[in-house]
């Protein structure tokens, strides 16, 4: 018997392996001297951006990343608030 709510799962476990997690960011031309920072599969990133670097979970708080990320693009002016949202949840450090 089971409570109101409860469920039962039943089978075996599947474990992902050997999963990527890695994720690019780069500066993303919308227009002559506008860029904005885009977040994504590095393969995707490498096609649309003329520069980036490559992320990976780790321990360092989004805002230190940021602030790394910006100090690398510089020269794009991208918008520290902006690189914050695009980047993935949780904690991250540089692969690169």
């Amino acid at each position: 018997y089971l409570s109101k709510g409860a469920f039962v799962i039943r089978g075996e476990r599947e474990y992902l392996r050997n999963v990527k997690t890695d994720v690019a960011i780069g500066p993303y031309k919308i227009e002559e001297g506008l860029y904005v920072p885009m977040c994504g599969p590095q393969k995707s990133v490498e096609e649309n951006c003329e520069d980036y670097m490559t992320l990976r979970p780790g321990h360092q708080k989004k805002s230190d990343i940021a602030k790394k990320i910006n100090r690398k693009f510089k020269e794009y002016n991208l918008d520290l608030d902006y690189i914050v949202r695009s980047l993935p949840p949780g904690k991250s450090e540089m692969a690169e």
